[in-house]
């Protein structure tokens, strides 16, 4: 998009003056050259005779209407050069320059930002449906970037799997301490239903104790996570290799909400499974345990 025009002086001898030629790029190719203050046409190349520091200047256009681009040249004597001689190449000095082409002026994109990315399909379909005449066409990040969003959602997926394993791993821990624990208090169990305690009232002292037990590991475990998550933000520990994983350490977002639900959801999960385990209070016969003891 756009036209770039340029100007430069060939190295070509001639008996009087310097030879002098434009291009031009861009546009539809139906390029047009203007000299300003001047007679020369088209894009040369022309000799122009001076005698003393000149500046010249085309303008490009071309047949679309492109906007157009200038470019200019300037030819300086060089010291020592006779006052009034008409310059050579070689009794120059020639310094080229321009606007940089006309494409500045030419968007090809509007970027949209959503403050909740997770409507991103739901902005794109509104702003294609609703905003875009028929020669246009709006691109989502996950339609310009869909190795990233695979590699996010591969990711996770990791992470599901990981808190899945990790909450059965601690149901299968917490279930057997609870049977080793209802197990050594067998005659304590006995003696409270003996007492008049119910089936339900003893296992809601064992549930409780367990919820006490997990609450400590989920508290030691916060801050233990905690900590290395901030360690790894602060200095970047881990590293990963950047043609892999698009980043050169493994990033970190500590958000207290995700936090505070892991811990609830993992102490309730854990607690449910737990209810199984403590129906051995249920068999435990009051008679058989206290003439054991």
């Amino acid at each position: 998009w756009g036209l770039k025009a340029e100007l430069y002086a060939p190295d070509t001898s001639v008996a009087d003056g310097i030879v002098v030629k434009a291009l031009a790029f861009g546009g539809d190719h139906v390029h047009h050259f203007e000299w300003p203050g001047t007679r020369l046409h088209g894009d040369g190349p022309h000799r122009v005779r001076t005698t003393r520091d000149t500046v010249v200047r085309v303008v490009v256009h071309d047949a679309s209407h492109t906007v157009p681009d200038t470019a200019w040249l300037r030819i300086a004597p060089r010291p020592g050069t006779s006052a009034g001689t008409v310059l050579r190449r070689d009794q120059a000095t020639i310094t080229t320059g321009g606007s940089g082409g006309s494409d500045r002026h030419y968007v090809g994109a509007f970027e949209v930002l959503l403050d909740d990315p997770r409507r991103l399909d739901e902005m794109d379909q509104l702003v294609y449906r609703r905003h875009l005449p028929p020669n246009m066409r709006s691109l989502s990040a996950r339609d310009r970037f869909p190795e990233i969003f695979g590699w996010l959602e591969l990711l996770d997926t990791n992470v599901w799997v990981v808190i899945v394993l990790m909450v059965v791993v601690a149901i299968i821990n917490m279930a057997s301490a609870l049977l080793v624990l209802i197990l050594e208090r067998t005659r304590m169990i006995g003696v409270l239903k003996a007492m008049g305690a119910t089936d339900g009232a003893v296992r809601r002292v064992f549930l409780m104790v367990a919820a006490m037990v997990l609450g400590v590991g989920i508290l030691l475990g916060d801050i233990v996570g905690i900590g290395l998550c901030l360690l790894q933000q602060r200095f970047g520990i881990v590293t990963l290799p950047m043609e892999s994983y698009y980043v050169d350490a493994v990033p970190v977002d500590l958000a207290i909400g995700p936090i505070v639900l892991l811990n609830i959801g993992t102490l309730a999960v854990c607690i449910a499974a737990l209810v199984l385990p403590s129906m051995l209070v249920a068999r435990i016969a009051p008679a058989r345990t206290v003439r054991f003891d």
